[in-house]
């Protein structure tokens, strides 16, 4: 786990957790959302059976006050998630990746910061030269709130700086 004592953005954050790892691999997860109990466990077993993967997501469930309202169906395999859109096909904060340098030599651009799409963003040019892969378990809970949704909208033109 890793705190700063000041707010500085997700961007810096995960670029600050990048470096500082040590492990085989990075997990993501923001602050206000939760995540299964064994969810480590279950990429820990994809990455080991799967030693050409270096990105692996899962699927999630959208929850809003306390109520699981959607449960996503993600394609799974690198051929399915590539073929509908990698943006499209995995939740940004639930994926994990290896520490490896093909990876970790990408960092969250600034441009992104205290913005959102900065996970998508970063995922989309890691999985450029790496394959991706979700689990078929729903392992996230992206928890929706009124804050959230106007925060998105509000910074819409990070999205659109993507497709641009």
């Amino acid at each position: 786990l890793i705190k700063n004592d000041v707010h500085k953005g997700v961007v810096y954050s995960r670029n600050k957790l990048i470096k500082l790892s040590t492990g085989d691999l990075i997990t993501l997860l923001d602050s206000d959302d939760t995540i299964h109990s064994k969810r480590n466990e279950f990429f820990v077993k994809e990455f080991s059976k799967k030693p050409e993967m270096n990105i692996c997501g899962s699927n999630y469930n959208i929850v809003y006050k306390e109520k699981i309202i959607r449960k996503s169906n993600l394609p799974l395999d690198n051929k399915s998630i590539r073929k509908h859109g990698v943006h499209k096909s995995i939740l940004g904060a639930s994926i994990s990746f290896r520490n490896k340098s093909e990876i970790t030599k990408f960092k969250y651009r600034d441009f992104f910061n205290k913005k959102s799409y900065e996970d998508i963003d970063y995922i989309l040019r890691i999985s450029e030269e790496n394959k991706i892969y979700n689990i078929n378990y729903h392992l996230y809970n992206y928890h929706y709130t009124k804050q959230k949704v106007v925060y998105k909208i509000a910074n819409f033109q990070a999205f659109k700086y993507l497709y641009e």
